[in-house]
């Protein structure tokens, strides 16, 4: 019933979508404000696990996103930064601690604060 209206909030990051880091614990969805979190309890378990299937999907979709980033179109980089906005950085455990900086995440963060690194010498030279 209220289902199109959350996936808009999560959109609009108006609702938070956890997935688990390490599988130790279920999804969970939670709705900022109480209009939210109302919308967000009356969900039925299809519904929920719906919103779950899609950020999972994401998620997915943006691990999936390889090479160098001055080769990403426009759209991959754009994708990558709406999953930090959602979802933030990717979680390892400590014994795979050395892949986090090989996501794409960080690549892009890294990349954009080299380019912004040059700008701002380009202006001071």
């Amino acid at each position: 019933m209220f289902y199109e209206s959350v996936k808009a909030a999560w959109e609009e990051r108006k609702v938070h979508i956890g997935l688990p880091a390490f599988a130790f614990r279920e999804p969970t969805i939670t709705g900022r404000g109480w209009l939210y979190a109302f919308k967000v309890f009356l969900l039925n378990g299809k519904e929920r696990q719906a919103l779950i299937d899609i950020a999972e999907h994401e998620v997915a979709c943006v691990a999936q996103i390889f090479g160098e980033v001055e080769d990403w179109t426009p759209e991959q980089r754009e994708t990558v930064r709406r999953s930090l906005r959602k979802f933030g950085f990717p979680v390892f455990p400590p014994s795979q601690r050395e892949l986090e900086t090989s996501t794409p995440q960080r690549r892009l963060l890294i990349w954009e604060g080299r380019q912004r690194a040059k700008q701002v010498l380009e202006r001071t030279l």
